[in-house]
This record gives structure tokens, sequence and C-alpha cells, in this order.
């Protein structure tokens, strides 16, 4: 755990409800689908310059924290795989706005994981088409909001 005095942990600690959580994943994360062995899996994740907050959700959710250099700048990554990811989504998926048809669509897709390895042996026809209509919805979703964040980025926004 980084350095944080005993009040401040508690202050996070009790501000990580799932409302909270949700805001922060509808800013800071994302989800991801991508094609590994002829199957599509899925990431879920946060990001942060400031490790503090992602390492009291890592420890609420049983998992580790990254670390990478970028520039000279420090970044941290939580990363959720698959299965692992499902706790942390359905902490969230009730409050989550801006994500919502990405986890949605995450929740459906790691709940059909049945192997963590990877590949598409031993599925289905209908489980690979599945996935691969997941995959689509939450890269069409990821793409939406990436637009709208674009086309606003020159308005002038309400204060």
């Amino acid at each position: 755990m980084y350095e944080m005095d005993k009040d401040e942990l508690l202050e996070a600690a009790a501000r990580l409800t799932p409302q909270w959580l949700a805001g922060f994943f509808d800013g800071e994360g994302w989800v991801s689908a991508y094609k590994a062995n002829s199957s599509y899996q899925v990431t879920v994740g946060v990001g942060q310059a400031d490790p503090r907050i992602l390492s009291l959700v890592a420890l609420r959710f049983g998992v580790g924290i990254s670390e990478r250099s970028t520039k000279g700048h420090i970044h941290y990554n939580l990363r959720l795989h698959g299965k692992m990811a499902l706790p942390f989504l359905h902490f969230i998926k009730d409050h989550v706005i801006c994500k919502r048809r990405q986890v949605e669509a995450a929740i459906k897709m790691a709940g059909e994981m049945r192997h963590t390895s990877g590949g598409s042996g031993g599925l289905t026809d209908s489980e690979i088409a599945l996935r691969a209509e997941l995959a689509e919805t939450i890269r069409r979703a990821n793409h939406e909001i990436c637009t709208k964040a674009n086309s606003q980025s020159g308005k002038e926004s309400f204060r």
C-alpha cells in the first residue's frame, strides 16, 4: 500500500461506495474487448497518476495495480480480465452513467467465459457469435464516447 495516513485511509475507504466508484470509472476507466486465439476476451481497467485510490480499489477486489512510465510520468493501472472483472462490474453497474452499455456488455461477455486460457476451443458457434456481438457493442459504445468527447471539446461547458 502507498503512503496514506490513517485518517486519509479511513476517509477514502468510506468513499469507496458503488456510486463513487461508478463515477470514478466513468471518468477514468475503460472496457476493452479484443480477439485472442480466435475468440473475444474482455478487460476492464482504471488508470490514474496517483496510486492511492487505485490501491484501495485493488485491495477491495483482490487484484494488483501495474505501474508504467511514459515521457517521464508514472501512471498506474488496475486491470481485470474475463470473469475476474465480474465482481467489480456488478459493484458499479447500477450507478455507471457514461459507460453503461460497455459495462452491461462486459458483464454478459465475462459471464460467458468458460476458459481462462483464451481461444475458442470447446465453444459453440453461437457462443463465438455472441462474444463477437458483445465485442462489437463495446467497440461501438467506446467509439461513440470518443466521438462525443472530441466534438464537445471545442464547446464552452456549463459551470
